[in-house]
């Protein structure tokens, strides 16, 4: 009985994954945003979000790895909203790093967008924290 586990031991030791497989993106955090890495990402934005145009502010994920994008609604001269328009579901991007490389998900759609120009670390994760 030993020497069987013993060489379940051994058999398990030897086995390896393979090459090919990678490390699970993680969320993060810009390290050093940039006029660069800040126009990419308005790039990104653009095109996950065609014809719309976005308002982004010079540290985008310095702070958090979950960016919400939601559309401006029109307001009436008297300051309340107005009605008529149909109420959209908000867009949620999440930077991630994966492969010592930055990316942008569109989590609405599952949709990937690369960040050359952008540099970002993992993002500390906290007791309460969920993806």
């Amino acid at each position: 009985m030993r020497g069987i586990v013993l060489a379940s031991l051994a058999t398990a030791a030897c086995q390896s994954t393979p090459a090919d497989e990678r490390p699970a993106d993680v969320p993060a955090l810009a390290t050093r945003s940039t006029p660069a890495s800040v126009a990419e990402l308005r790039d990104a934005l653009g095109a996950a979000l065609p014809g719309r145009s976005i308002l982004l502010a010079d540290n985008p994920f310095e702070e958090s790895s979950l960016l919400i994008i939601e559309r401006r609604r029109p307001q009436r001269l008297e300051g309340s909203l107005a009605t008529g328009i149909p109420d959209e579901e908000p867009q949620r991007f999440r930077l991630l790093l994966g492969n010592d490389a930055c990316k942008l998900i569109h989590l609405n759609t599952g949709k990937r967008y690369p960040l050359p120009k952008t540099r970002c670390r993992a993002e500390p994760q906290t007791a309460g924290q969920r993806s």
